[in-house]
């Protein structure tokens, strides 16, 4: 009998891929949470209807949280099916 470990695998990749995701948004959010004066200057310049870009990014990044906490998530659940499929499997072959 040949039990194929792909959904597992696929599950581990997907839960790495969301987790490199948080890493990558939690690091630019806490990057740019404090920028110095200068940046403050051009950011005023540059905003657009009181909206600046520094905050348009930040928005866009806690997105990139969510989704990653998402992905992640899913991850882990398509890991506990693979791994209650192939429990089952083996309770039933053994």
């Amino acid at each position: 009998m040949n039990i194929s470990g792909n959904s597992l695998s696929y599950g581990v990749a997907a839960y790495q891929a969301g987790q490199s995701r948080v890493d990558q948004a939690g690091a630019a959010i806490a990057a740019g949470s404090l920028p110095n004066d200068a940046q403050k200057r051009v950011d005023q310049v540059r905003s657009v209807d009181g909206v600046s870009q520094n905050q348009a990014d930040k928005a866009s990044q806690l997105v990139e949280l969510q989704a990653g906490k998402r992905e992640a998530l899913a991850g882990s659940r398509v890991i506990q099916a693979a791994s209650a499929t192939l429990g089952s499997l083996i309770d039933t072959y053994a």
